[in-house]
């Protein structure tokens, strides 16, 4: 049936994710498998730059409520958050309780590049000795200051934070 079909095509395509997977299967995976990960980033990120974080909606009573409560209250009429967004009506403006563009705080690394970031990232790249064994100098040469997209910008900041790392654990002792 048309099920089969789409998998087989999907599986072909090198695609994993189900997209006959109910919205409550598909967040118990993710919080089998991607919770642990976004607390760890969450808390080392903040202890590291000494920001008080709290994850309030992680109180076991509220993910087992959470869990077992049906798929229309948590995603509605093309709304994520929707038993939330129905308590927060008339109590909070609609431009923010109606929202569909929320985000989370994404790190401004753009931002950061054009400030003058980019700079030290193409000297610290250009000028590591590890960078240049592990044969990544070349990331210098495809570097477009232009390009916003996080995704980009990936191999970038890991290769400077490659060489930051050897800088400080093994040049600078």
């Amino acid at each position: 049936g048309l099920k089969k079909t789409t998998r087989y095509i999907l599986q072909k395509l090198k695609i994993k994710r189900d997209p006959f997977k109910s919205v409550n299967e598909a967040m118990l995976d993710d919080f089998n498998q991607n919770l642990q990960t976004l607390l760890h980033y969450g808390d080392r990120g903040s202890m590291m730059h000494s920001v008080e974080s709290r994850f309030p909606y992680m109180d076991y009573r509220i993910v087992e409520f959470w869990m077992k409560l049906p798929e229309c209250y948590k995603l509605h009429g093309g709304y994520t958050k929707y038993l939330a967004r129905l308590a927060f009506n008339k109590k909070l403006p609609d431009e923010i309780v109606w929202r569909r563009d929320k985000k989370g705080w994404e790190i401004p690394q753009h931002s950061w590049l054009k400030e003058g970031l980019i700079n030290d990232v193409i000297h610290t790249i250009k000028n590591n000795s590890f960078v240049a064994k592990i044969n990544k100098s070349n990331v210098i040469n495809n570097i477009n200051i232009k390009i916003t997209s996080g995704k980009y910008w990936k191999t970038p900041i890991k290769t400077y934070n490659t060489a930051l790392w050897y800088n400080i654990f093994f040049v600078n002792k």
